[in-house]
């Protein structure tokens, strides 16, 4: 089922109810132009997924995208209405601690005035790098990876990567596969050239297409026969 999007403001707040998929394609691209518009007028959100029956890897990397998007512009995004299979998703790929939580809009409203709220500050640091086209992927693997405990950089493209892969001295590279064995252009090779001396992991072209557990089940396998595990 396409997404349909509904929105209102309360107290200054944007409730955002989605009903149907949020997946990599039209679906993202319509949540997306969503929030864009809305954070024109406030960064506090509240995005309710009662009605969302399906969410892919891209998908949810959105609403990672988008969560840290907020944050850093001191506003937050809420989530409420959250399936049990999308609760369960979550906690697999261990962005439980991502998103903050509710099981209704009342209770995600009534949120935003309870000052006993606390924020935590994640460090940067360079464990992996992740050189990964979609935005959306890069986020998901991104906020995995550090739930897991590792520090991770990500660009997407290869000159931007090898720069990274140049400065930070990564114990892992992450890289979709098409950008690996794609044109060999002067930085490519030399990207090439210096990769070859850490544990690589290609990510195939419909990853951001995949669900999100087997996503991450299979990132966590080939993680672990590289010799890293979160």
């Amino acid at each position: 089922m396409p997404i349909t999007i509904q929105h209102r403001r309360v107290a200054g707040i944007a409730v955002i109810a989605c009903t149907g998929r949020i997946a990599d394609g039209p679906e993202a691209e319509e949540l997306r132009r969503t929030i864009d518009h809305l954070l024109e007028f406030g960064s506090h959100m509240i995005l309710n997924l009662a009605g969302v029956d399906f969410v892919d890897s891209s998908g949810l990397g959105l609403l990672v995208r988008y969560t840290m998007r907020v944050r850093n512009a001191n506003g937050v995004l809420k989530l409420c209405g959250v399936s049990p299979q999308l609760a369960t998703i979550l906690t697999v790929t261990k962005l439980d601690g991502v998103f903050e939580t509710h099981a209704t809009e009342e209770g995600a409203i009534g949120a935003f005035f309870d000052h006993r709220r606390a924020t935590v500050e994640r460090p940067i640091s360079s464990d992996v790098l992740c050189v990964i086209v979609s935005v959306n992927v890069q986020a998901l693997v991104r906020e995995m990876l550090t739930g897991g405990g590792f520090g991770v950089l990500s660009t997407g493209n290869i000159p931007d990567g090898l720069i990274l892969l140049r400065a930070t001295d990564p114990k892992l590279v992450i890289i979709d596969r098409a950008l690996r064995h794609g044109p060999q252009t002067d930085a490519a090779v030399k990207f090439g050239a210096l990769a070859a001396n850490v544990p690589v992991i290609e990510l195939e072209d419909d990853f951001a297409q995949r669900d999100p557990v087997d996503a991450a089940n299979v990132l966590r396998d080939r993680m672990r026969a590289a010799g890293a595990e979160f």
